[in-house]
């Protein structure tokens, strides 16, 4: 992953690697849901790739949104994304721009190689490159010891709320 020849490298995802992001995502999701014993229908499933491929086709035209991938040969193997946002400025960070690393996925049988650390990397290094100080995301626990190796850790403070 460091660049060496023949491995497999970081590059940054593009229109036409849309489907398997999208594809990801929604692995993504189907695994940690059926870890937790949360129930989803395919007809969810369709909805949220049909969300996601619309979301990554506009933030990439716009700008706010980055995603990378790994390949090994012509299969992607892993990916993942950050998105740019607007939020409030705290008194660490004055900023209002913050980022969202989102969608980390590696194949079943490519983890535990580096890929997804190589993703984050490329994510963090983009953040930097933006002048982005806050970046958030929301960690499987397969995922979370990628994360800490980072520099994430937990936010005691945060709560979500789901409106119907």
């Amino acid at each position: 992953m460091d660049g060496m020849i023949g491995e497999p490298a970081v590059a940054q995802a593009g229109d036409v690697d849309i489907p398997t992001l999208a594809r990801h995502h929604r692995l993504m999701f189907e695994e940690i849901w059926a870890k937790k014993g949360f129930p989803y229908t395919e007809e969810n499933m369709q909805a949220l790739s049909e969300e996601y491929i619309r979301k990554l086709r506009e933030g990439f035209r716009a700008g706010d949104c980055r995603a990378w991938v790994v390949r090994t040969g012509d299969r992607i193997v892993a990916s993942g994304a950050v998105s740019l946002v607007t939020y409030v400025p705290v008194p660490y960070d004055p900023s209002c721009r913050i980022a969202f690393v989102h969608s980390i996925y590696t194949e079943k049988e490519d983890r535990h190689r580096g890929y997804a650390d190589g993703v984050v990397k490329a994510a963090l290094q983009f953040c930097k490159g933006k002048g982005i100080h806050r970046v958030y995301l929301f960690a499987s626990e397969d995922g979370r010891p990628v994360y800490v190796k980072n520099g994430f850790g937990p936010v005691d403070n945060t709560m979500l709320a789901f409106l119907k």
